[in-house]
C-alpha cells in the first residue's frame, strides 16, 4: 500500500515539475530565444513570427527557404534576410527585413515586410483580403481619381490574388529570383524556429 502511494506520489511530482518547465519555458521564451539562437536564426525567427501575426493560425508548410545578403559600400553594411515558405494549405508567403548592420534586430522589425501569394479562398482563410493591393488613385477608366478612397490598410503586408496553377509556380519563381540575385541561401535548423515561433 505505501508503494503505490509512494509511486504514485513520484508521478505527481515529475509531472509538477514537467508543468513548471513548459509554464517557465513559455514566461521566458524571448529571451531563452536570444541566448540559443544565432544572429541570423533571430532575424528569420522574426519574419517568421511576422507572418504568424498576419495570418492568424497558419503554420511553416513544405519548401522552408532562407535567403541573406550583405551589401557592403565601404562606410556600411546593409543586411537583406529573405524568408520564402508555403504554409501548409498552399498559401506561399515571402518576407523579408533590410536594415543597416549598425542596427539591432529591434530596431529593424519596422522594416519587416511581407507577402502572401494565394487564391481568394485561401487569402479569405488567414484574413488577409484586406491587405489586397488596390489600385490607388486610378477610376474604373483607369484616369487618376482624387475621389477614389484609400483602402491600403499597412504597408508592410500585401496579399496577392492569384489563380490556382500560379499559385503552385510562385514558389520556385520566387526562390528563383533571390538566386539570381547573389542571395546566399542559408541553413536553418527548421525545428529551433518552429519552437519559439
Amino acid at each position: 500500500m505505501k508503494t503505490k502511494l509512494l509511486k504514485h506520489k513520484k508521478v505527481l511530482i515529475v509531472i509538477g515539475i514537467i508543468i513548471v518547465i513548459f509554464v517557465l519555458f513559455n514566461i521566458f521564451k524571448p529571451q531563452i530565444a536570444k541566448a540559443v539562437l544565432n544572429d541570423d536564426e533571430q532575424h528569420i525567427l522574426a519574419l517568421v513570427q511576422k507572418v504568424e501575426r498576419c495570418a492568424k493560425g497558419s503554420s511553416i508548410g513544405d519548401d522552408f527557404n532562407v535567403y541573406k545578403k550583405v551589401n557592403d559600400y565601404g562606410d556600411s553594411k546593409t543586411i537583406c534576410y529573405f524568408v520564402t515558405y508555403e504554409i501548409e494549405d498552399g498559401l506561399i508567403t515571402r518576407c523579408s527585413v533590410q536594415h543597416d548592420s549598425s542596427e539591432s534586430l529591434s530596431e529593424a522589425q519596422k522594416y519587416i515586410y511581407c507577402d502572401f501569394w494565394g487564391t481568394r479562398k485561401m487569402l479569405k482563410k488567414y484574413d488577409l483580403l484586406k491587405h489586397k493591393r488596390k489600385t490607388i488613385g486610378l477610376d474604373e477608366n483607369r484616369e487618376w481619381s482624387r475621389s477614389y478612397p484609400y483602402e491600403y490598410i499597412d504597408s508592410t503586408i500585401d496579399a496577392h490574388e492569384n489563380k490556382h496553377k500560379e499559385v503552385d509556380r510562385m514558389l520556385g519563381k520566387l526562390n528563383s529570383y533571390l538566386i539570381d540575385d547573389d542571395y546566399e541561401e542559408l541553413d536553418i535548423s527548421l525545428w529551433k524556429i518552429k519552437l519559439f515561433a
